[in-house]
């Protein structure tokens, strides 16, 4: 085994695909840097894939 148990890409859960340098906009309350409450159910959700 590796030193982790598993691995969540968040940044590949919250970027957006046309522009991978950006958040999705569905995730960004409007500072471009930070995410919001959907955005962390998104990486919420990739923890659980990764884990169960």
């Amino acid at each position: 085994g590796g030193a982790f148990d598993a691995v969540c890409d968040a940044d590949a859960a919250l970027r957006d695909p046309a522009d991978p340098v950006r958040l999705l906009p569905r995730y960004d309350p409007g500072d471009h840097l930070h995410f919001d409450d959907d955005g962390m159910r998104a990486i919420a959700d990739c923890v659980s894939r990764v884990l169960l």
